[in-house]
């Protein structure tokens, strides 16, 4: 399995829920692995399933995933497809040789604790220029919503054909935010109340990530994002994380249920 933190962070991850679903059905020569990493995007799942799970000899490779692509370039860097915070590595100071580019005044004004608090956004734009970076991508526009998708539905079919390309069968999972849930609690709805802007986009994207999987043909995909639309509990802790529990159980079993006859004829 690959994805990001929310199949790695908690008591119990949704892959160690799915290895239980299959040892309670007697399938105890499955095995779950997982290879999530904290903040993954699409792109760093194909390049690990490329590099690292290509010579392991998977049987079966599970993204679950979608939640950070849509979400990375809109809080952080914004251009369609990087990595999380990818503007963060490329604006060390350390690597700075131009005298004239150094940020030498931002770094000694953000010794200052108190500088730091008040101070926050002029520190964010002198270190990472990100105004520079959303100007340059047409930030939030309709191409650059469309940009995002592209990306991550060719980056999940490429997934799919290299992973069968050395014998493994492929799947992959839509995942579910706080912004698609149709029944909030209130810290939910309250999370949606700060997030006005992000929830429009988180929605919009939704809707073109989903036609982009179903115009892909032969691709073994599920739309999950909808699998807490009857909970009207609290669910998530933030925007993409949920809590331990059944809230992580139901989506191990859901996919459980999508994978298992691949399985049982391995």
């Amino acid at each position: 399995m690959l994805g990001g933190s929310t199949l790695l962070v908690g008591l119990e991850s949704p892959a160690e829920w799915l290895q239980h679903d299959f040892v309670l059905a007697g399938s105890r020569n499955a095995r779950v692995y997982n290879f999530s990493v904290l903040s993954s995007v699409s792109g760093m799942e194909l390049a690990r399933i490329v590099y690292e799970i290509a010579d392991l000899q998977p049987d079966l490779v599970i993204m679950y995933n979608g939640g950070n692509d849509i979400i990375a370039p809109w809080e952080s860097d914004p251009r369609p497809g990087y990595p999380f915070d990818f503007v963060v590595l490329e604006s060390n100071p350390l690597v700075e040789h131009s005298p004239e580019t150094y940020p030498a005044f931002a770094l000694f004004a953000y010794g200052s604790s108190l500088f730091r608090f008040f101070l926050r956004d002029y520190f964010t734009e002198h270190f990472l220029h990100l105004k520079d970076l959303r100007d340059d991508v047409h930030w939030n526009s309709p191409a650059w919503r469309q940009k995002i998708t592209t990306t991550y539905v060719s980056n999940v079919v490429k997934a799919s054909k290299i992973s069968k390309a050395f014998g493994a069968d492929f799947f992959v999972f839509f995942q579910p935010l706080v912004f698609y849930k149709k029944q909030l609690s209130s810290t939910e709805k309250q999370m949606m109340q700060q997030n006005t802007a992000e929830a429009e986009y988180a929605q919009d994207m939704r809707k073109r990530m989903i036609s982009g999987l179903q115009n892909t043909g032969g691709l073994n995909w599920q739309d999950l994002s909808g699998i807490y639309d009857q909970n009207s509990g609290t669910v998530f802790k933030d925007f993409i994380h949920t809590s331990d529990g059944m809230s992580k159980r139901v989506v191990a079993h859901t996919i459980y249920l999508n994978i298992k006859s691949i399985v049982e004829r391995l």
